[in-house]
């Protein structure tokens, strides 16, 4: 969702398979689905890292599919359901990552403009070097605790935005499992009359989830738009506009004013 609202925003063009985009944390569960997901789109410029990867070993390369086989630290095979390696695009790259920091391979090495995509436990970022994004590039933060509280991370979204970068923080992007799961509870609160009904006749209502699926999506996209579009407008950091967007004694207020008077 975050991604489409970008490119709709004119931060990159979604439509160009060339466009650059770098994928950190692509062997977690978030990104190797995200990975994959890149890989049906057709982007061939992907330059994929993570923690998980073994280093020491060559990437090969599937003599049957052509696929790149990145070999995965048997510590983390979970990750891959016990599979040795994870398959990328023939196209694709690898680059270095580290514990707790984004390496200057991952994000770009001060390269051309491009999307990059965390998919990270957080905090990495303020322990990245920052002058290695390229000016003009989007920086899609996955967690919650990707950008610092108070003023730290405020200076770190400051110092990205005068450089033209475009960073949206987990908070804004990334309720997921959890905003699928709120859709199913209303759901089955209501469908065929309640779930109290339902489980009295023993019966079971059907939650599709790719429904629930499609409203997060919408929802996230729609707020990443509106995000977007307040720090376009107001020329602030799409952090001070989180903090516009969710002021709730404003939209508190508004609500009473609108209802009542």
């Amino acid at each position: 969702g975050a991604f489409d609202a970008a490119s709709e925003q004119g931060l990159f063009n979604a439509d160009d398979e060339n466009l650059p985009i770098s994928l950190i944390g692509a062997a977690g569960a978030m990104g190797s689905d995200t990975a994959k997901r890149l890989a049906e789109k057709g982007f061939k410029n992907v330059l994929v890292s993570d923690i998980a990867y073994d280093y020491t070993k060559p990437v090969e390369t599937d003599s049957t599919t052509g696929e790149k086989l990145v070999p995965i630290l048997e510590s983390e095979r979970y990750r891959m359901n016990g599979e040795a390696f994870q398959r990328i695009p023939s196209s694709w790259g690898v680059a270095l990552a580290e514990p707790g920091k984004f390496t200057d391979e991952a994000l770009g090495k001060k390269g051309e403009p491009r999307v990059i995509i965390a998919m990270t436990f957080g905090k990495a970022l303020k322990h990245s070097n920052l002058d290695a994004i390229p000016y003009n590039s989007t920086v899609l933060l996955s967690e919650n605790w990707a950008i610092p509280p108070g003023d730290e991370g405020l200076e770190i979204m400051k110092a990205l935005k005068d450089r033209g970068i475009m960073a949206l923080q987990g908070q804004a992007i990334t309720p997921g499992g959890a905003g699928n799961s709120k859709v199913e509870i209303f759901f089955r609160a209501t469908e065929n009359g309640g779930i109290t009904k339902a489980m009295e006749n023993e019966q079971t209502p059907t939650y599709h989830k790719r429904l629930g699926h499609e409203i997060v999506y919408r929802q996230v996209k729609q707020g990443a738009s509106d995000l977007l579009t307040l720090a376009k407008e107001r020329d602030i950091t799409t952090i001070e506009a989180l903090a516009e967007y969710t002021n709730l004694p404003v939209l508190a207020r508004n609500f009473v004013l609108q209802k009542f008077l």
